[in-house]
């Protein structure tokens, strides 16, 4: 299934490695797209309501943007990579924006009712675009997102304090946070990592 993602940070990361948080270019990381079953599977987990404005940080070729535009939401997409970046604008119109950048580089504006991604899973690099994408949720806003399921089950450091900080940011509530995805879901996309969805909601 290709290179398995050296997604888990090593064992003697400290708190600092979470705290820092890095602006490596998406370009930088490995790219795997979401395939349909798991797009199926994250768009069960949205709790949608009329009129959504949503964002979806890591758009690459659009595989969760068209399941959000097909179900009548307005969808802000962010992509650094070029090529990935002229696929997207294919579906640019009124109830799509594309932007071409860095997400991690683009200020926090909290008007989103949701947050919907994939982002990269190398090494730690997805819990600084989770932790960022937080902050574009206006008050009551859903971040739903694949992660690896080191994100879950992983005892360094940096992933306590990911949990930590997420249950926090969830009104003090771990219950439901994960949902395990099928084994090799990302089979077709080139690697066998197991993967999780995440979501939590920004309290009032």
């Amino acid at each position: 299934y290709g290179e398995v993602i050296p997604d888990a940070a090593p064992k003697d990361e400290d708190s600092a490695t979470f705290a820092k948080r890095t602006n490596l270019p998406s370009k930088d990381l490995q790219f795997y797209h979401t395939p349909a079953d798991v797009a199926a599977a994250v768009m069960e987990k949205v709790y949608f309501r009329d009129a959504m404005n949503i964002l979806e940080p890591s758009g690459g070729e659009g595989h969760l943007v068209r399941p959000l535009l097909a179900k009548g939401h307005k969808v802000t997409a962010i992509e650094i990579h070029a090529d990935r970046v002229e696929k997207l604008r294919q579906m640019e119109g009124p109830m799509c924006r594309v932007i071409h950048g860095n997400f991690l580089n683009q200020p926090a504006n909290p008007i989103y009712n949701a947050v919907v991604m994939n982002p990269p899973f190398y090494k730690t690099h997805w819990m600084d675009h989770v932790r960022h994408a937080f902050d574009f949720l206006a008050d009551g806003g859903q971040l739903v997102a694949i992660l690896p399921v080191t994100a879950k089950v992983s005892e360094t450091k940096a992933h306590v304090l990911f949990r930590r900080w997420a249950e926090k940011a969830n009104g003090g509530r771990s219950w439901g946070m994960f949902t395990d995805l099928p084994a090799e879901s990302f089979a077709e996309a080139g690697t066998n990592i197991n993967t999780v969805i995440f979501q939590i909601s920004k309290r009032h």
